[in-house]
Order: structure tokens, then sequence, then C-alpha cells
């Protein structure tokens, strides 16, 4: 018998009487997939990661008035080789989000034409859009849906057979692993990543892939539930926004759709907490003891402790994610449909609705992605494997530049400088101190545990 849909909130604050249900979060995200254009979604037996974030009012009592999706996009791994800022190299649903919430952003600054943001209090009428600050509106509450549990800690688990769940996303070690373990090389050469015998929790890791792959081609971005963890402590808005936004823009909850293997949907749910919420808190503790932080930073933690994020695991599935094309564990025991091969590596093969049949179809991850966002009814759509858009493949810089995602470094970057190359304020003392004071913030987090080891390259 399915658990009910639940919460689990670790900070003081708002009332979660007042926090949208993760149920309406996930019937509203999962509605609006089906309005997204049917090319680049996975066809047949392939299967995505889906993610939406999902704006509600909190005038009203739970959440008030209807959710609507502000942003959306769908997942696929990325190892291209192509140049940094035209290539996207995470490709991951939840990523894809808050670049898109950030491409949002800049374009309500420049547009003035402002919805999710609004002018900070106290600012000066005559004051250009370059020189004034924002923040999130109060009315405003901020809510990630994902179809799977993000990959890394939080995906481990334990099954419906009794077994752990393995995740992909290899180990950040600051030297060799124990013994049992397969160190693994890193393109940058100074990163250690190791495939454990033994799962540890609560530990960064970079994204999943075969342990075989050579060490250019590995990726070196953080898993999701890393990455989560980051924006639950610094927020969703990034290092160029924050000289625009005061406080970080959090998340009110995070919704994931149940995990049929699981053995059941609360020790999912605690996997995602544990990774995300009990991980922040452990942030925020080692903060509070860093006496020269606490009182540099005492807004900040301030803001930090009294901000409620809800984690829930509801009933409502994607029906295009990998975890409903396979049949799940029954009566704690693996079906037919999970074999173990003769070099003891385990697939799994797509459901049919009769398990008794002979003929079973491999599943496969779908190689195209796609993203979405409130102002441009138009998605684009990538391919995985290369980090650019659908279309010609790119083989000079030049094609790069001309195939790069909207969402890319260089197009935000690009956003981020508009109307300001002629801004006396653009390299401004005020602008140069928000800046010094953000990357100063940033880090003594980055030294701090759990996060402490976080990979350099990603701290932009």
């Amino acid at each position: 018998e399915l658990l009910p849909s639940s919460s689990l909130i670790i900070t003081t604050g708002m009332s979660a009487d007042n926090i949208c249900p993760g149920d309406t979060i996930a019937s509203c995200a999962l509605q609006h997939y089906k309005s997204l254009p049917k090319h680049g979604k996975p066809q047949g037996q392939e299967w995505t990661v889906y993610a939406a974030l999902v704006v509600t009012t909190c005038k009203a009592k739970n959440g008030g008035g209807e959710p609507y999706v502000l942003c959306s996009a769908t997942g696929s791994k990325c190892t291209t080789t192509g140049p940094h800022g035209s290539c996207l190299r995470d490709l991951h649903a939840e990523v894809l989000v808050k670049r898109g919430f950030q491409r949002l952003m800049w374009k309500e600054i420049r547009s003035g034409n402002l919805k999710v943001l609004r002018v900070q209090a106290n600012e000066a009428e005559e004051k250009t859009s370059d020189m004034l600050m924002y923040s999130l509106n109060p009315d405003l509450q901020l809510h990630l849906y994902i179809s799977d549990s993000p990959c890394g800690d939080a995906t481990i688990y334990k099954l419906g057979n009794g077994d752990m769940n393995f995740t992909g996303a290899k180990l950040i070690v600051a030297a060799d692993g124990d013994e049992g373990d397969i160190s693994l090389s890193c393109h940058d050469h100074a990163t250690t990543v190791i495939r454990e015998a033994t799962q540890h929790l609560g530990r960064l890791r970079i994204k999943s892939g075969r342990s075989n792959l050579p060490s250019h081609l590995r990726s070196t971005s953080l898993s999701c539930s890393d990455k989560l963890l980051k924006w639950a402590v610094l927020g969703l808005q990034g290092t160029s926004l924050r000289q625009h936004i005061i406080d970080p823009i959090r998340l009110t909850s995070v919704v994931v759709s149940r995990d049929p293997h699981a053995e059941s949907m609360q020790l999912q749910q605690e996997a995602v907490k544990r990774a995300i919420l009990d991980r922040r808190d452990q942030v925020m503790t080692e903060l509070q003891g860093n006496e020269g932080f606490s009182e540099t930073h005492s807004h900040f933690l301030a803001d930090l402790k009294n901000h409620t994020i809800v984690v829930s695991v509801v009933d409502q599935v994607f029906q295009s994610a990998k975890s409903q094309l396979v049949v799940p564990f029954q009566n704690s025991a693996a079906t037919t449909n999970e074999i173990t091969n003769e070099n003891g590596k385990r697939t799994m093969t797509a459901a049919t609705n009769n398990d008794n049949s002979k003929s079973k179809k491999k599943t496969s991850p779908c190689g195209f992605c796609l993203n979405w966002q409130f102002d441009d009814e138009r998605a684009e759509i990538l391919v995985g494997a290369r980090g650019t858009k659908h279309g010609k493949k790119a083989k000079t810089d030049a094609d790069y530049i001309k195939q790069a995602s909207r969402l890319c470094r260089r197009n935000l970057h690009h956003l981020a400088s508009l109307d300001n190359q002629d801004s006396e304020t653009k390299n401004d003392a005020n602008t140069l101190m928000v800046r010094t004071g953000v990357m100063d913030t940033k880090k003594v987090i980055f030294e701090t545990k759990p996060l402490q080891g976080w990979i350099k390259r990603n701290i932009m």
C-alpha cells in the first residue's frame, strides 16, 4: 500500500500550512509537460528526467492562487568536448531549469517588466535599471518539481528487494579511497574521484558516468543533489545576478515523484531530506561557529535560518521516467526483468502488459533535451552529446557560437551585459564591492563541510 504524500520540514519560519501541497505542484508541472511540443521528447522506450519551477502566491491559505510553471526542462547526459562557454557541460533537467530561471531574471531586469522580481524598497526613483537593486516578490513562492530523485546522495535509499540503490555519481575524495574502491582520473588532474565498494552518505559527488570513460570525457560537474544543496544555501540567482539581487532567492519546496522500486516513499523522502536539508543544516551550523563569518554575515545567516524548505515525495509520476518503464520489485524480490549478465553487470528491460512475456524491449535514455521559459512559448531542443542546439553539427568555433543554447554561459553573460557597455556603473566601486563580497562569501562557504572539496570550476 502506498504511503500518502508527505512533507518534512527542518527549518523555522513560515508554517507548512501556507505552502502549496506537493501533489498540487506535481500536478501543475506534469500538466504543463503535456503542452510542450512532441519533438525533443522521449519516444517509445526512451526515458528522461523532467523538472519544472512552479510559482505560487502566498497571500491566501495553502499558497493561494493557481500555480503556474515559470520554466521547465527535460534532461540528458553530456560528454561534449566543445569549447567552454558555448557548450552546456551539464544538461540535467534541474540545472537547465535553474539556468532558465536566471535567463528570466536578466530579462526582467533589462526590460523593467517585473513579474517575479520587485524593486527593493527605498530605491531612488531617478536611478537607472542598471543601478536598481531587486528582490523576489514577497507574494511569490518557488517550488522545484523533479520526476526522479536528484542524482547523487539523494538516490541512495533501500529498494524493495532489500538492496541499497546504487548511485552512479562518483565520490570526490582528497586522496585514494578505501580498499576495494576504484580510483578514476579526471581531465583537470586536480580532482580525484572513486567508484566506491561501499557507498558513503552525505558526500560530494560528480555526475554519473561509466567507470571506463577516458579522463577527457569524464564530467566534473557536481551531482544534482550537491547543486540543490548549494542553491539551498546560496540561492538560485548565481554570482552575476547578485550585483542586482540583494538576498538569495531560495526554493520554498522540492517535490519528487515516487520511485516504485523504493522500499517505501518514506525512505525515498528521507534520502532527499538528508541530501539537501540535513546537509544545509550542517553548513549553517558550521558557519555559525565561524566567529568571523557570523559577525560579518549576520543578515545572511539569519535569512538562511528563517527560510523554510519543504521536501515531499508524491504519488504522481512522470510516465517517461526510467522507473516507469521497468517492472518494480515485487514481494521484496527482483522480477525477471532485472537481469545479471555473465560479467556481473545488471541490466533492466522494459515492462510490458504481460509480465510473463518473453518479448522484452530494452530502454534507453533520450538523446535530446528541451527547455522552456515563461516569457518564450518556443521550447529549445538540445542534443545531449553535443551540449548545443539541435541542428547542424558544430565543427568550428563559429559553428559552436551559432549553435549555442540560449542557456549557455556565453549567451547568459551577453544578456547580462546588455545596455551595460556605456554604463558608468559597470565597473564602479559599488559593483566591484558587491562582486567581491559575493566571492568572499562563497569562498568561506565552499571551505565549509559538507561543501568542502567543491570543484572550483563549478563555483561560478
